[in-house]
């Protein structure tokens, strides 16, 4: 959420300066997705010495930080590629014990090409359009973890998965310096994306 707010505060500035311009065929957006799905999670290992599966409990998940340009081929179609980064944390436990051994976090950082088309303008200021995006998701999964010989043991992974995102419908509200959106959908950036969008 700081990311966000940094960039906020670069891009508004921008946002003011291209407003007394003429219309502009770039865009930068920012925005925070609730709810993401498809992202895979860290394989856990089983105890060697007990020959017990570790399990997680208590899984917080986080929303993903957008960011992406777009180039405007024509007034209603665009195209442009994003950037997201989550991640997941879980605590461990081995077997059916009670206590924490220790705890797992994926991390993920999603690039996918996009394109975006708007089908419906109401005055000069409601825009309604759709988007589709793909690419690839970079995850990482580090678990650390006291395993039965109360050793503390640290077990990584990386992996590379296909990503989608999907928003059939989109609703964009323009703003002096800049506009802000909402979208409706599912992917890896979530069913729900809230957030603004500067012309350059």
């Amino acid at each position: 959420m700081k990311k966000l707010l940094v960039l906020l505060v670069v891009l508004f500035p921008i946002g003011f300066l291209q407003a007394q311009d003429t219309f502009s065929k770039h865009e930068i957006f920012v925005g925070y997705g609730f709810g993401p799905i498809s992202l895979s999670k860290v394989d856990l290992p089983v105890d060697e010495f007990s020959g017990a599966v570790y399990s997680v409990e208590n899984e917080n998940k986080h929303g993903t930080q957008n960011i992406g340009y777009m180039f405007h081929v024509s007034d209603r179609f665009a195209i442009g590629l994003s950037y997201a980064n989550t991640s997941i944390r879980r605590n461990i436990v081995l077997g059916s014990a009670a206590s924490v051994n220790g705890k797992v976090v994926d991390k993920y950082n999603i690039i996918m090409p996009s394109a975006k088309y708007e089908w419906y303008e109401y005055g000069s200021r409601w825009f309604v359009y759709s988007r589709i995006a793909a690419g690839l998701t970079f995850a990482r999964g580090k678990a650390t973890y006291i395993n039965i010989m109360a050793e503390t043991v640290t077990h990584v992974k990386h992996s590379t998965s296909f990503s989608w995102q999907v928003i059939p419908v989109g609703i964009e509200y323009d703003l002096p310096y800049f506009s802000i959106f909402a979208e409706a959908g599912a992917g890896v950036c979530g069913y729900a994306q809230l957030g603004f969008r500067v012309r350059i």
